[in-house]
């Protein structure tokens, strides 16, 4: 026997909308749909069913519509907050059998529509999350996207008991941008003697004796934390993606001369093992010429092209530069996050494919929202160890409840458990551990 179909009635069929009930209905619910602009259709009453327009139309389910996804151009949007039962709401209405435009406020959280020529801008460039939506009405720190359409499945389930409604389960990303490779190899001999006479004005030995070992190869370089890393996941069955920095020098960029061969021989390794992506400098943040040759340079090194990548600083520009990563060949990018601020950029910690709503078109290039970074934690919010730790666990078990994909991101630097980040790698080992862990207290949706 077939199985029923979930039929959706609008009055004009639009590539925001396809592109929305794609997310919601293969990429998350993943249910069977069938999307019609016959009005007849709504006397179908055997049927699941969902009216999504601005009129009330059958017994169906009625998500009512605002017009936005039968828009080509964007302008300023009347947010219209409020509720649907426990969960805040934006788009809300005063009609429908649930009271928002729910399809119009997914597209518009996960397409990031507010971000577009946004002036609210950090001095790094980067769009201020204190501008969001998220921020102001308050959820920030939750997967509301994601939220909502369990929330959905519960109501088509009781309605509709016999359409079959699959999700998919849960997943966790580890991954390392390496920004610095080496504190102290690699570097000029007129940059360790400053670092060396300062170190001794200041009658640090205990660093000036770390340095010397290291320089003479008597200690590994405090930076160089791979073989670690390495043991550590595969003690955990998991792989890791490593975020490779190969710009030019520069104040917020590399402060190293060159990796030394032998790393070069890691990295090849490691691209059979793991995943390495590119972690394209400040300097290229906004220029495209600048990431096609640090791209180049290492798919040379690797011998293998590159799909991956993460901005430096997670300096990004809505829609720019996911329009160039989409032209040149990526495939994956995991640059949509706050640096001040944890939490779901996007409102989902499920993948999507980035649409750009000025051109009008879904790019092949695949977005997954990264939700924590270590210096977050402790540059930003200046969080100690173990209010970083609760922090991560609370975002695992929001993207367990939800069937997401739980992405964090560290450095290096920041698992040597010295300097600035002492007592961190004990924090960083057990979130790892935990967010790997895929039984869970959460009840699974």
């Amino acid at each position: 026997m077939n199985q029923p179909i979930l039929y959706i009635y609008t009055t004009q069929v639009t590539k925001r909308l396809e592109y929305t009930l794609d997310f919601v209905f293969n990429n998350v619910l993943r249910v069977k749909y069938e999307l019609t602009t016959d009005q007849e259709s709504c006397k179908i009453s055997h049927q699941p069913f969902i009216n999504y327009s601005n009129e009330l139309c059958g017994t169906g389910l009625w998500i009512p519509s605002l017009g936005l996804l039968q828009e080509e151009n964007r302008k300023a949007v009347d947010l219209l907050s409020g509720s649907w039962e426990s969960l805040p709401t934006i788009f809300s209405t005063e009609n429908g059998s649930i009271p928002f435009d729910l399809f119009s406020a997914v597209f518009y959280l996960i397409t990031r529509y507010e971000e577009y020529d946004s002036k609210a801008l950090d001095k790094h460039g980067r769009y201020d999350y204190r501008e969001s939506a998220a921020y102001k009405f308050d959820f920030l720190q939750r997967p509301l996207v994601d939220e909502w359409l369990m929330r959905l499945k519960e109501v088509l389930h009781n309605k509709y008991p016999m359409l079959e409604i699959k999700t998919g389960a849960y997943s966790s990303v580890s991954s390392i941008d390496v920004d610095h490779i080496y504190r102290y190899r690699a570097k000029s001999k007129v940059q360790m003697l400053a670092k060396m006479g300062l170190e001794l004005m200041k009658f640090n030995f205990s660093e000036v004796k770390r340095m010397s070992k290291v320089l003479l190869y008597l200690e590994k370089d405090p930076y160089h934390q791979f073989e670690y890393l390495d043991k550590l996941h595969n003690g955990l069955s998991c792989k890791y993606i490593l975020f490779m920095h190969f710009g030019p020098f520069g104040k917020n960029d590399r402060r190293t001369i060159y990796p030394l061969y032998a790393f070069y021989r890691y990295l090849r390794r490691q691209n059979h093992a793991h995943i390495i992506g590119l972690h394209p400098s400040y300097k290229a943040s906004f220029d495209k010429s600048e990431i096609i040759k640090e791209k180049v340079k290492l798919e040379k090194r690797l011998k293998h092209p590159l799909v991956y990548t993460r901005h430096h600083y997670l300096r990004i520009q809505i829609p720019e530069t996911y329009r160039t990563l989409n032209e040149i060949g990526f495939k994956h990018d995991f640059s949509l996050g706050y640096a001040a601020m944890y939490g779901f950029r996007a409102s989902t910690c499920h993948a999507f494919h980035f649409f750009d709503i000025e051109e009008n078109e879904v790019l092949k290039l695949k977005i997954h929202p990264t939700l924590l970074m270590d210096g977050t934690m402790r540059s930003y919010l200046n969080l100690t160890p173990e209010e970083g730790l609760d922090v991560g666990k609370l975002l695992v078990d929001k993207c367990r409840s939800v069937n997401g994909e739980f992405v964090m991101l560290w450095h290096n630097n920041s698992v040597n458990n010295l300097y600035e980040w002492e007592g961190w790698q004990p924090s960083f080992e057990k979130l790892l551990a935990y967010s790997t862990n895929h039984s869970s207290d959460v009840e699974r949706q």
